[in-house]
C-alpha cells in the first residue's frame, strides 16, 4: 500500500511538472536525437531564412516570432553566435491550416431524445503549428526538433505578437535538460 501511494505521488508530481512547463492551449512534442551531446551545445545561430506558409504572419509578426525564439533559446542556456561559429543552427516553420468542424444541432424532439442532424454549414477553425529544428553545425545532423500546435482564437488574431511569444516559450520549454 505504501509503495502504491509513493508511486501515485511521484506520478502526480511528474504530471504537475509537465503541466507547469507547457504554455496554456499548446499541444506539443519534441525529440532529442543526440541526448549525450546536449551539454556540448553552448551557442546557436539561424540556419537560414524561415520557411513560412501562414496566413497570419506578416513581416512584423515574423520578426516578433524570431525575437521570441532567440529569447527562448537564451533562457535555456544557449548564446547567440555567428552561423560559422555556432554549435547548433536553428530553423523554424510556422504553418496554419483551416479545418471544417461539422457540428450536430438538436432537432425537434421530446426531452433529451431529440433527433440530431448535421448543421448545413460546418464551423471552421484555424490551427497553427510551429516546428523548430536544431542542426549540429559540425556534423550537419538534425539533433533536436519540437513542434507545438494551437487552435487559434479571436484573441490570438488580435494579438499575434503575444501568440508568437507564447509559441516560442512553449516550443523551447521542451528543450532537453543537460544530463
Amino acid at each position: 500500500m505504501g509503495r502504491q501511494l509513493r508511486a501515485l505521488g511521484l506520478a502526480l508530481g511528474f504530471l504537475a511538472l509537465l503541466a507547469s512547463c507547457a504554455a496554456p492551449g499548446f499541444r506539443g512534442e519534441s525529440e532529442c536525437l543526440a541526448p549525450s551531446r546536449v551539454g556540448e551545445w553552448k551557442t546557436v545561430a539561424w540556419q537560414g531564412p524561415p520557411a513560412t506558409q501562414s496566413q497570419i504572419l506578416d513581416e512584423r509578426t515574423e520578426s516578433v516570432l524570431e525575437a521570441a525564439l532567440i529569447e527562448a533559446v537564451q533562457q535555456v542556456g544557449l548564446q547567440l553566435a555567428s552561423p560559422s561559429a555556432a554549435d547548433v543552427l536553428m530553423a523554424y516553420r510556422l504553418q496554419t491550416a483551416q479545418y471544417a468542424d461539422p457540428r450536430l444541432v438538436s432537432g425537434e424532439g421530446w426531452g433529451c431524445w431529440g433527433r440530431k442532424a448535421p448543421e448545413e454549414t460546418p464551423r471552421t477553425y484555424t490551427e497553427a503549428t510551429l516546428l523548430v529544428e536544431m542542426t549540429e553545425r559540425a556534423t550537419g545532423e538534425v539533433v533536436w526538433r519540437a513542434r507545438v500546435q494551437r487552435t487559434l482564437t479571436e484573441a490570438d488574431r488580435i494579438d499575434p505578437a503575444g501568440l508568437a511569444q507564447q509559441a516560442a516559450q512553449a516550443v523551447l520549454a521542451q528543450w532537453p535538460v543537460v544530463p
